[in-house]
């Protein structure tokens, strides 16, 4: 186990990392067929974890996708990046679709939404550090 000293020592130390991933707009998301459905811009969620940036989640052709971009995030260990119910953003109880690991903390990352996904159900983004169980940034969309 892991002591809350260590704990914050590791936190400490992601925090002063960056990691950059810029992604281009893929040839899908530029084909005029491609639609905005939602966006909305991350905040902070306090004043250690602190967020912005924009998220959108795109219908393409026959897929969705999330994109993020300008991401500007805290850096940390093992971060997610969740599709929430809660149009919040912050209660992972109400249910939330795990898309995967965060690419890097700053940046242009894209995300392909599971096609069995049901997108209406989706009202926020979350980033999310898994083993430490906190939220760094919340992007509720509209």
């Amino acid at each position: 186990n892991v002591t809350r000293s260590e704990a914050e020592d590791m936190m400490e130390t992601a925090a002063k990392l960056e990691s950059t991933m810029a992604e281009d707009m893929t040839d899908d998301m530029a084909a005029s067929s491609t639609v905005a459905l939602i966006t909305g811009n991350f905040r902070d969620e306090d004043r250690l974890h602190k967020g912005s940036g924009k998220a959108t989640l795109y219908r393409l052709d026959d897929s969705h996708l999330l994109r993020l971009e300008d991401l500007n995030v805290t850096n940390g260990p093992d971060f997610h990046v969740l599709l929430m119910v809660d149009p919040e953003g912050g209660d992972k109880s109400q249910g939330y679709l795990d898309l995967g690991k965060l690419k890097g903390n700053i940046g242009n990352p894209n995300y392909p939404v599971p096609a069995d996904a049901d997108i209406s159900r989706y009202n926020a983004v979350m980033i999310y550090c898994q083993p430490f169980h906190v939220v760094f940034s919340t992007a509720p969309l509209n």
